[in-house]
């Protein structure tokens, strides 16, 4: 007969495991390192991003925002935003400050726990907004949009994560088994079953 104190072992163990894999698919596959965007602008302003995640998920704020390392053109051209692993989980892109047509083909965030995440219009998982002022048109290869604002933006959100099933699993897999194991001196879950010891 399996013991009730294993039995309170194997459960706790199991909602550790369950803890730590949603907090590691949190603070660690939506944590990026960098962010490069592919766009090309008829304003030449430069672009900045706003993101939420983890411990800030909230509305967007200049404290959780980057503004690239160049200036887009005319000329397709990718911009670089170093997010030092951020969490980001939504993410507001702001291609310039002045009326104008943004073409945006390609969405990279590159992360320290597994491949690059790729963003394009093909992108079933994920859904983009604009401003309430712009239009966004999307084709196959970019998403075009054009303002009148002088505060144009797009949001994108859903499912934007790395995908590395060994530290989604392994890891927690690995805590919960620890727990498991040194719980058996644990007097939270054996007090109460083992009475007589």
């Amino acid at each position: 007969m399996i013991k009730p104190s294993l039995i309170a072992r194997g459960v706790f163990s199991l909602l550790a495991f369950i803890c730590i894999v949603k907090l590691v698919s949190i603070f660690a596959l939506s944590s990026f390192g960098k962010v490069e965007i592919q766009i090309t602008s008829t304003s030449g302003d430069p672009v900045q991003i706003y993101y939420t995640g983890g411990n800030n998920n909230f509305a967007f704020s200049e404290k959780f925002s980057l503004i690239g390392t160049a200036k887009p053109n005319l000329e397709k051209k990718t911009i670089t935003f170093l997010s030092n692993n951020a969490t980001i989980e939504n993410l507001r892109i702001d291609p310039g400050n002045s009326p104008g047509v943004y073409s945006i083909s390609k969405i990279t965030l590159l992360s320290y726990f597994g491949p690059p995440v790729t963003i394009t219009p093909e992108t079933q998982s994920i859904n983009i907004r604009p401003d309430e002022t712009s239009q966004l048109n999307t084709d196959k290869s970019s998403w075009i949009i054009s303002t009148t604002s002088h505060d144009p933006f797009v949001i994108l959100s859903g499912k934007i994560q790395t995908y590395n099933p060994y530290v989604k699993y392994l890891i927690p897999a690995l805590f919960a088994l620890a727990i498991f194991m040194f719980s058996s001196n644990s007097s939270i879950l054996n007090g109460s079953f083992n009475k007589n010891d």
